[in-house]
């Protein structure tokens, strides 16, 4: 685990300087949820299993927009979608 923590450290860091002034509860989100847990990757694979490999839902749901958001976050048609 210790050594899982270390390798976190950096992108926690990128996070830190990207979000923390100004969306600081943004931040210990993604920090948490994309740098230690890893929780996303977990999540997305398992939505490849039920969708496809290659289904627009992944994109949704997985992948940020040019303006840095989740495509999810703009499109509430997915969420009654998949929920």
């Amino acid at each position: 685990m210790r050594s899982m923590l270390y390798q976190s450290i950096p992108c926690i860091i990128q996070k830190h300087e990207e979000l923390f002034e100004a969306r600081s509860s943004e931040f210990v989100e993604q920090a948490y949820f994309d740098c230690i847990v890893g929780l996303k990757q977990k999540a997305k694979r398992a939505a490849a299993v039920v969708f496809g490999e290659n289904h627009p839902h992944l994109t949704l749901l997985f992948e940020k927009s040019p303006s840095g958001e989740y495509h999810s976050q703009n499109c509430e048609a997915t969420w009654r979608t998949v929920g």
